[in-house]
């Protein structure tokens, strides 16, 4: 069950504890928001269906990284360690 408070500055904020999974803590205007977003995590939590949108972005950007990385590195290598690479020995002489 989510924690729902009214913040200072007039804003209604939900935090969601559940054993097991990571805490999640949100702000918004209206109270109903605030409630209508707490109940869909909860409920995903429940069916095991949640998926950590942290963990998600991280993943994607690690991915994105390595991809970008290995182009980098195939576009800076000089010619000559290309050919060596490859096992061609034969000289362009």
């Amino acid at each position: 069950m989510a924690t729902i408070t009214k913040t200072p500055s007039n804003t209604w904020k939900a935090v969601i504890r559940k054993r097991g999974w990571p805490t999640m803590v949100n702000a918004f205007r209206t109270k109903r928001q605030t409630q209508d977003w707490a109940c869909r995590p909860e409920d995903e939590m429940v069916r095991g269906a949640y998926i950590d949108p942290a963990l998600s972005e991280r993943t994607a950007l690690n991915s994105a990284m390595k991809r970008f990385l290995a182009e980098l590195s195939r576009l800076l290598r000089p010619a000559d360690t290309t050919r060596q690479m490859r096992g061609d020995t034969s000289s362009t002489s």
